[in-house]
């Protein structure tokens, strides 16, 4: 804990450290023996997602590379999940949880929720709860068309809506949601897709 607080003062006295903790933790974490029993990640993942959030908090250039890490986080991911689905998950918890984390600082919010979109055909298990939580639970209406088509084109790349309704919280956040966007999909500028994205919410 005591190297932490050393390195986090690194961050705050310069960008390069910024930097070059985001390049050390970058090779670490996009290692796929890194999520194997004994490779690191029950050690060190904590410390390095304390680390990245620091980055990211203190120098706002640095969080477009941290988003850009995080897809080959989850790339790691999808790799892992032909062999180990535990070991897929740890990439993909730590890879989703960045990446929320991003999009609750601001800043990269489009970008977030594009980023989530690529991801959203591979998300298993517990995923698609987390993802949609994470977005809905850190927004307030009124929301902005590029939002609110950002959101739909989420759920709408999910394998199924179905698993939504598992978690209440999730399912009141959408329901929330849906009530906000309700009557004004001109106004949004939603396309077909995104229209069909609310249909189907509408059916859960």
């Amino acid at each position: 804990d005591e190297d932490l607080v050393v390195v986090r003062c690194g961050i705050e006295a310069s960008c390069s450290v910024s930097m070059g903790v985001v390049g050390f933790v970058g090779g670490r974490i996009t290692d796929g023996s890194f999520y194997q029993p004994g490779g690191g990640h029950e050690r060190f993942a904590g410390s390095f997602v304390r680390l990245l959030e620091h980055c990211a908090l203190t120098h706002a250039p640095q969080r477009q590379p941290i988003l850009a890490l995080m897809h080959k986080v989850w790339e790691v991911s999808v790799k892992l999940g032909a062999e180990d689905p535990q070991e897929k998950d740890l990439a993909g918890e730590l890879a989703l949880g960045v990446t929320l984390l991003l999009f609750e600082i601001g800043n990269t919010v489009i970008a977030v929720l594009r980023q989530l979109q690529r991801w959203a055909s591979t998300m298993t298990g517990n995923q698609p709860i987390v993802a949609v939580i994470g977005v809905l639970s850190t927004s307030a209406p009124p929301y902005s068309s590029k939002f609110a088509r950002g959101i739909l084109a989420v759920l709408g790349a999910l394998p199924s809506l179905e698993v939504l309704q598992l978690q209440p919280d999730c399912k009141h956040l959408i329901a929330a949601f849906l009530q906000h966007v309700q009557g004004k999909e001109a106004q949004l500028n939603l396309l077909p897709e995104h229209e069909k994205s609310l249909g189907d919410l509408r059916l859960l």
